[in-house]
């Protein structure tokens, strides 16, 4: 096996938790020119305790007779005009206010309903029309909870405590490979201190794609809540700097580069959540590909760990959008790991690692 793909599957392993168009976006090292804090206000969650989604909110996504609005070429060019204006009539029978538009489809939508409206009785209605291709809620997502031949190991003090690693068989990996710096992986969670001793240096300029800022650290010092620290946590256990005598170390403890990407809100609320539509915008702007009011991420992912999620009562467990997303990314060339959730019943895995084309990953007792 390649020394990579060695690295590459060890990763997978212990992270338990093409776009068709030409893109319209600017490639920046600044996710938004203009911080969007009338946006994010429009967009904000309102969440109602133990909610399983956003309320008075849907996705929606448009295609004739329940086909893929994926489109190309010629195909576009015929039909992209129908599909515009069944959305527009869907949108005027249903009363439904457009919020933000996600994919690289330009027919799928977050929408608002009207008010008082029951929104899974509407997402019923609305899947009956031939015109509608998908239409569910925006699900909450949650942080989920991390684990605290020959071989090579790294000086780190507290290295002795993190028996995960050699569980998992890492110091026979990093006899052959412990990171290259041509490898990008962003960790969409609730923001990271890339100031923190073992990971200085070691990330690209990231992104708040729940508050619309350029901002991807967890808050100030004296506001941080512990569900705050969950994205340092993760991102620390991908890749804290090894053999450096501090801390601990990381499955790619060098040269592999963080990108942060902040899909939490700063106030550490518990539980925390975010919303479906949200994590689906982040995983494609982290992708490299062209999103709506977002300058293009000029530093593409490779790999986009997901430590987040929840469990779902639609048929198959899964949540459209976030299918969607993770084909979107998978078409640009990027691994999409994430967590199977924290729910003892054998066969249960939380969205988005129920999703086709994701790596999901358990932990071990």
């Amino acid at each position: 096996m390649k020394p990579l793909r060695l690295w590459v599957l060890a990763l997978a392993v212990l992270l338990s938790a093409c776009d068709l168009f030409t893109p319209t976006s600017p490639l920046s090292e600044t996710c938004y020119t203009n911080p969007q804090p009338t946006r994010s206000a429009q967009l904000a969650l309102g969440r109602a305790e133990r909610a399983a989604y956003v309320p008075g909110r849907l996705l929606v996504s448009y295609g004739q007779n329940g086909e893929t609005t994926r489109l190309t070429g010629q195909q576009r060019a015929l039909t992209g005009t129908d599909l515009k204006a069944a959305a527009r009539t869907v949108r005027e029978r249903f009363d439904l206010q457009t919020l933000d538009t996600l994919g690289t489809d330009g027919v799928t939508e977050l929408v608002r309903a009207p008010a008082g409206t029951d929104v899974e009785t509407l997402a019923a209605q609305l899947r009956r029309d031939p015109r509608v291709r998908y239409a569910e809620p925006d699900y909450y997502l949650y942080p989920l909870a991390t684990p605290g031949a020959s071989s090579t190991v790294p000086n780190d003090p507290d290295y002795g405590e993190q028996w995960h690693l050699r569980d998992f068989g890492l110091p026979a990996a990093w006899a052959l490979e412990t990171g290259k710096a041509n490898i990008v992986l962003a960790v969409l969670d609730s923001g990271i201190d890339v100031t923190h001793e073992d990971l200085e240096g070691r990330s690209y300029p990231g992104c708040d794609v729940y508050s619309g800022d350029n901002d991807p650290s967890p808050g100030s010092a004296s506001q941080v809540a512990a569900n705050q620290r969950h994205g340092t946590h993760v991102a620390g256990i991908a890749l804290a700097s090894g053999d450096n005598g501090k801390g601990v170390a990381g499955v790619a403890y060098t040269g592999v580069k963080l990108l942060p990407v902040k899909v939490f809100d700063d106030a550490g609320n518990d539980p925390q959540a975010t919303a479906t539509s949200a994590v689906a915008r982040a995983m494609r702007w982290a992708a490299g590909m062209s999103v709506e009011g977002m300058n293009r991420n000029p530093h593409k992912a490779h790999i986009i760990n997901l430590s987040l999620g929840a469990r779902v009562s639609t048929p198959d467990g899964t949540i459209q959008a976030l299918n969607d997303a993770v084909r979107d990314v998978r078409d640009e060339g990027v691994l999409v790991i994430a967590a199977a959730g924290n729910e003892w019943v054998p066969g249960t895995i939380y969205a988005p690692a129920s999703a086709p084309g994701v790596l999901a990953v358990g932990s071990v007792n």
